[in-house]
């Protein structure tokens, strides 16, 4: 079992906001954590900001703009967002970013969440809500969820991690209008 930490704060149920539950991936010498959302805090729909019919890539995505600007400032204090640094990784065109805050990559969610069973999620209440004419997809008390990359075997789709922790891909007409669990994953130094 992995160790987890409290920061920030998101919806529980209705209105109501609680300390967000985070599982510690990495620590650094430094003390700095990588650390993922232990349920999916939020669903979303599969959409990217210029044009739903071009190939899929993070840096066009919603969920990316949301979670940067958003969710970062909406959720964290001064403080809590002074402790959280950039996370690098590279994008599809092999160039460097840093966003504050990211989805895993495939390659990552293999590496810090090697098992099926540590890559299940569960949802949050208020991430099972009904919104927008659609509920995110629970099966046993577990949901789909978002991971960073395209799907390298079917173009036009997005990878994700399916209810049983398996890898999968996600795209169609259901998952242009669908809901996706969304496990943030942040840098933090924490004490």
């Amino acid at each position: 079992m992995k160790k987890t930490v409290e920061f920030g704060r998101y919806f529980s149920k209705n209105n109501e906001l609680r300390e967000i539950e985070w599982i510690i991936l990495d620590e650094a010498p430094d003390g700095k954590k990588l650390l993922i959302s232990k349920n999916c805090i939020e669903a979303m729909q599969y959409e990217y900001r210029e044009n739903k019919n071009k190939d899929p890539k993070w840096e066009n995505c919603v969920i990316r703009l949301w979670l940067n600007n958003y969710f970062i400032n909406s959720f964290f204090t001064v403080r809590e967002k002074e402790k959280m640094y950039p996370v690098s990784h590279v994008l599809a065109d092999l160039t460097p970013q840093e966003d504050k805050i990211v989805l895993l990559s495939a390659e990552e969610a293999e590496k810090y969440l090697p098992d099926e069973k540590d890559r299940k999620a569960k949802a949050t209440p208020w991430a099972k809500r009904f919104q927008d004419g659609w509920r995110l997809y629970t099966e046993k008390g577990y949901c789909t969820w978002l991971l960073r990359n395209p799907s390298e075997l079917v173009e036009g789709n997005w990878t994700g991690v399916s209810y049983n922790g398996t890898f999968d891909f996600v795209g169609g007409d259901f998952y242009l209008s669908g809901q996706h669990g969304i496990r943030p994953v942040i840098l933090v130094e924490t004490n």
